[in-house]
């Protein structure tokens, strides 16, 4: 009898965190729109947006022979890959979480520095914990140089200002309530004059 409960508490003890795992919910967010812009040092921002859904953060990409110097010509152009280096903001399916408690694995941007494709991760802890399954559109980067043609014997050279990412739908602008309000006055406005027209004179 005693080894029969022992075995039980046992099973138990071996099953429990695994129906644990089986209870924690799997959000799967299909992200619309996302943007990311790189700067002259290097440095990456970018945003992702779904419904209720709004992921800020930064990293940096590995454009030394290029970005952070002049070159002489554009063939040496090319993105790579971006690292993440945090998380700003987090807001997913209408809830805000701390961005500290968001971890996304490799990789939200892929090895040249696209993005595109799923990433796995999770977010949140004890009763908020959630696995996360993000859908990301797909897009590629466009960058700016200015061009300095040569002069005093020096030859003309490129230095990189900038670089955007786009990818996905934008969403569409939520009126402020301000707006509303003036759209809902004006619209009481105009079916009061017609009232007034279409009563009797007199």
């Amino acid at each position: 009898m005693k080894r029969t409960l022992s075995l039980a508490v046992l099973a138990f003890v071996v099953s429990a965190p695994c129906a644990y795992a089986d209870s924690i919910p799997i959000l799967d967010i299909n992200i619309t729109y996302a943007t990311a812009g790189l700067g002259p040092d290097g440095g990456v921002s970018f945003a992702l947006f779904g419904p209720g859904t709004t992921i800020t953060g930064y990293g940096g990409m590995g454009c030394y022979a290029w970005c952070l110097q002049a070159i002489p010509d554009l063939s040496s152009v090319n993105p790579s890959q971006v690292f993440v280096g945090g998380f700003l903001s987090v807001t997913i399916a209408g809830m805000s979480y701390n961005p500290d408690l968001l971890s996304l694995q490799c990789c939200l941007f892929s090895a040249s520095g696209d993005l595109g494709g799923s990433v796995s991760g999770f977010v949140g802890q004890d009763e908020t914990f959630r696995y996360l399954n993000l859908t990301v559109p797909g897009g590629g980067w466009n960058f700016n140089f200015n061009y300095f043609p040569a002069t005093n014997g020096n030859p003309a050279f490129y230095v990189f200002s900038s670089g955007s990412l786009t990818a996905g739908t934008p969403p569409s602008p939520t009126p402020e309530p301000g707006t509303l309000g003036l759209m809902v006055t004006g619209v009481v406005g105009i079916a009061g004059v017609i009232r007034r027209r279409r009563l009797p004179h007199g």
